[in-house]
């Protein structure tokens, strides 16, 4: 099935994409000071130092990162509101806006990804009632979040619960995700998405070749994750990949087969993500999770994606720990851009941080909410937090038998390890 195929705009093009958009909006004073000339230049060198030399064009909209809402529309606008474009001031009062909220509404899962860092919670007892789930939405786009993603465990094992959810979600206020193995997809299920007004769906995909994926994430994952990027590339539900890549495919020739292959899904955009030490790899070393090496290659692999003109239509490759590295961003967890509550109700500044500063099912959303953001002030310019303190977690944990830890007892070391 070809489906809707997404528009891929060069670093020219993405200008001129701009400059009619100012121009257009110019008589809106919010627009016209969010998105003067001189703030508009800045985003477009920010693009290119993060290497983000594309834009997707897709249903009419534009879509420049998987932080931002597509725009013009009523989201986007109020990401404008909340002072979302003010990258470089999270933490300030200039950026009160969230840009992604992680939800895992189920730890229901056939899978078992060796990586998966909703490991511990996986097929579990624990429910969090969707109702609380709603209540949370609710409580997050009244803060201000640009994108709120549905994850697990599979959310399509919880049908139900995903449609109450993303029924309730004001559409005018953030874009909603949806993160799918592809497990139990159906055509029926992707309509009922579509209509309930999901805007997008990231499948994980960890190879092009049907076997490696399969030996990955069990099951017959691979098929049913093309299936699905199938499926909701028909429905005009906009597609990326959720792409954690393994060893035997951490090189420039492997990476650039996957490129092509995810280009022929109709794909708009591959979110690339290194290993971290979550489930499984919780207690591998770093250089069996990824080496500097293989860093660079990764590197490279996304510079020859995104700047090449051999692959100008390709996918926009999303490389998350380029984009929050010490030299660039810096890590943006803990609601400066993003965050995670897993499905047991846990609030982690990040998926792969196991480190909880409350549960939603014993406390306010908001308590839990300014208690990690006291944490967590400013962007963090070091070595990914999740491997700094990977020794820590393993310790605690073995000490507790709990995890995520609390954050609680581990309070002294925050704050040497990130405010010193």
């Amino acid at each position: 099935m070809q489906g809707n195929r997404p528009q891929f705009l060069n670093k020219n093009e993405i200008f001129l994409v701009l400059l009619k958009f100012l121009l257009r909006e110019y008589r809106d004073p919010l627009i016209r000071r969010s998105h003067s000339f001189t703030k508009m230049l800045t985003f477009y060198m920010l693009r290119k130092k993060l290497l983000l030399t594309k834009m997707i064009k897709f249903n009419n909209r534009y879509y420049s990162t998987l932080s931002l809402p597509g725009f013009p529309s009523p989201a986007y606008y109020n990401l404008i509101k909340n002072g979302g474009m003010n990258f470089t001031s999270a933490g300030t009062a200039l950026k009160k806006q969230i840009d992604t909220v992680l939800l895992a509404i189920t730890s229901n899962c056939s899978l078992s990804c060796n990586y998966c860092y909703e490991k511990q919670n996986i097929n579990s007892s624990i429910n969090v009632p969707v109702e609380k789930w709603i209540e949370v939405v609710s409580n997050l786009q009244s803060s201000g979040t640009s994108i709120i993603i549905l994850t697990g465990g599979e959310p399509l094992l919880k049908m139900n619960n995903l449609l109450k959810i993303l029924e309730k979600g004001n559409k005018d206020l953030s874009d909603f995700h949806v993160h799918t193995s592809g497990y139990s997809v159906t055509k029926e299920k992707v309509k009922e998405l579509k209509q309930a007004g999901l805007t997008a769906a990231g499948v994980g995909l960890d190879d092009y070749l049907s076997e490696r994926h399969d030996k990955i994430r069990g099951g017959n994952s691979f098929n049913e994750a093309v299936k699905a990027l199938n499926l909701f590339n028909e429905s005009g539900i906009l597609t990326y990949v959720n792409f954690c890549p393994h060893k035997e495919i951490l090189s420039l020739r492997e990476l650039i087969n996957y490129l092509n292959f995810v280009k022929s899904l109709n794909v708009g955009l591959i979110e690339l993500l290194e290993p971290r030490p979550c489930g499984d790899f919780l207690f591998k070393s770093r250089n069996e999770l990824i080496t500097e090496e293989e860093r660079q290659v990764l590197l490279d692999f996304t510079l020859m994606g995104n700047k090449k003109k051999e692959f100008k239509d390709h996918p926009l490759i999303y490389y998350l720990a380029h984009i929050e590295g010490k030299n660039q961003m810096g890590c943006m967890m803990g609601g400066l851009s993003h965050f995670y509550i897993d499905s047991a109700g846990n609030v982690n500044p990040c998926v792969f941080m196991k480190v909880s500063f409350g549960n939603i099912l014993n406390e306010d959303f908001e308590i839990i909410f300014k208690r990690m953001r006291a944490a967590v002030p400013f962007p963090f310019h070091g070595e990914c937090p999740s491997l700094l303190t990977s020794d820590l977690i393993k310790r605690k944990k073995d000490e507790l038998n709990t995890l995520p830890i609390p954050y609680f007892y581990i309070s002294e070391e925050w704050r040497e390890l990130f405010l010193n």
